[in-house]
């Protein structure tokens, strides 16, 4: 049990030098390697209002409405296949279990 934490001293003591030469080494008046601007807060004078976020062509909001169409009839075969699937298999093992009583 001492060596393990006569270890973890060791180690802990080799990871401060560490820290304390990097620091060193890197200078207390040193740049940090990223730019601070972009976390500052957004300009209060800077409004692009020329930003339009309508959408004015027809064709493309029938054309999304028809896709959306499409894929809840597609949903709706699907869902209705899955239940008649489903109400085969009940069928045959409603079938096997009369079957086992006979």
């Amino acid at each position: 049990m001492n060596k393990i934490l006569v270890g973890i001293l060791v180690t802990g003591a080799a990871v401060a030098a560490g820290y304390a030469a990097v620091k060193l080494l890197k200078g207390k008046d040193s740049q940090p390697d990223y730019d601070d601007d972009i976390y500052d807060y957004p300009d209060p004078y800077d409004t692009d209002e020329s930003i339009d976020f309508e959408i004015n062509d027809d064709s493309a909001v029938k054309d999304l409405a028809e896709d959306a169409a499409d894929k809840a009839e597609d949903i709706i075969d699907d869902v209705k296949d899955a239940a008649s699937d489903v109400a085969e298999d009940i069928k045959d093992a409603a079938e096997d279990i009369a079957d086992d009583f006979k």
